[in-house]
């Protein structure tokens, strides 16, 4: 059942011609920067968009990508290029102002969206900081207070950009969603539609013109059937799980580490202890096993000792996430050497029942989630 709203921005909820604007975006950006150090970075800033599409550290957000390109030639910490960009934002990128409009539908779409009660997020290419993105959805018409939305991607708190699947595969994850509980409705075929459907997500191609079309759709959305699970989907989900467990801990503080503030739930660095242990012994054995035996009967594991018990747990704590990604880069590695025909392989499940590689393989990206929610609610309790 679809319970969010994805949106594009530009171009969906805002007439915003790119190609125009981004030429008068980096024209302004290297006015500014030379005016003050004589530097241009709008090729740097290029790179970095390019660097975001490819591979690239999971563990990086988009704009900790910009600040490694950006040290290079700019003689400004981390906090002075923060504040440089603030100035920009507020003084000169308001000039492109001129070259936008708002999508005529857009304040009314989003109002009956909310209204019907599905939650919205708005689904842009983050590229863009903060403040930039912020900007633009008052340039729509649209609340630019953040809080308004249930979730905005920007390049601050994201680790994938458009038009890769992981960067939908993330969405989900931050905000505790099955693939088949979103629609994504955007005017780009590649990056809005092609990309959220091949994680799951249901899709909608509209423009900035033609988004009104959507209010014809929202009383059919309890309608619509889930699209199939399909094996492209797979790693691009247990990307985008990744890089929402860096974005969640970014900010954590170190105490919240050992923290309980909920009566028998595990503390942050046991969730991740109970994650990697899962993978490394539960996840990827049983799908190797199903990729060589024929139909093999799997059984549910025995209740695991709590995970203050595993070696790992003495690890320090920061150190997590990256123990868990070297072991899903493992399983991820083992995924990419199978034949298309292994998915379809079959076994039978004590619990499941008759049960298929694919099915398990998804169960996999299912059970990150559930405990990716888990972390968040445990965060959001500690002191």
């Amino acid at each position: 059942m679809i319970k969010t709203v994805l949106f594009d921005l530009d171009n969906t909820l805002l007439r915003n011609p790119t190609p125009e604007f981004v030429a008068g975006y980096v024209s302004r950006i290297n006015r500014f920067f030379k005016r003050r150090w004589n530097i241009e970075p709008g090729e740097h800033l290029r790179e970095g968009v390019q660097i975001m599409a490819g591979p690239r550290n999971i563990w990086q957000t988009n704009l900790e990508i910009y600040w490694m390109l950006l040290h290079r030639i700019l003689p400004l910490t981390a906090k002075g290029l923060s504040e440089a960009f603030t100035e920009f934002y507020e003084t000169e990128y308001k000039e492109l102002r001129a070259n936008t409009s708002p999508a005529p539908a857009a304040e009314t779409v989003i109002d009956r969206v909310r209204s019907a009660g599905y939650k919205i997020v708005i689904a842009t290419n983050p590229v863009y900081p903060e403040e930039a993105i912020r900007l633009r959805l008052t340039w729509a018409g649209l609340p630019g207070d953040f809080t308004y939305y249930d979730f905005v991607t920007t390049a601050d708190n994201m680790h994938f950009t458009k038009p890769s699947p992981a960067y939908y595969g993330e969405i989900l994850a931050r905000c505790g969603l099955e693939p088949d509980e979103a629609v994504m409705v955007g005017d780009e075929p590649v990056y809005d539609i092609q990309a959220a459907g091949i994680v799951g997500l249901h899709t909608r191609h509209l423009n900035w013109e033609t988004l009104g079309q959507f209010l014809d759709d929202l009383p059919c959305l309890p309608e619509w059937m889930p699209p199939a699970i399909t094996s492209q989907s797979i790693v691009p989900q247990w990307l985008g799980n990744l890089g929402s467990i860096f974005g969640v801990v970014a900010d954590m503080p170190p105490r919240f580490w050992d923290q309980h503030p909920f009566p028998d739930e595990w503390s942050p660095a046991e969730i991740l202890c109970h994650l990697t242990e899962y993978e490394r012994s539960i996840h990827r054995p049983r799908l190797e096993r199903i990729a060589v035996e024929p139909d093999p009967f799997v059984t549910q594991p025995n209740d695991p000792p709590p995970p203050s018990d595993y070696p790992l747990f003495r690890s320090a704590h920061a150190l997590l996430p990256y123990v868990f990604l070297k072991e899903r880069q493992n399983t991820i590695d083992f995924i990419e050497s199978v034949t298309p025909a292994t998915w379809d392989r079959t076994a039978r499940h004590s619990i499941f029942g008759p049960t298929t590689f694919l099915e398990m393989a998804y169960f996999t990206a299912q059970h990150d989630r559930l405990h990716i929610r888990q972390l968040c609610q445990t965060i959001g309790g500690c002191e």
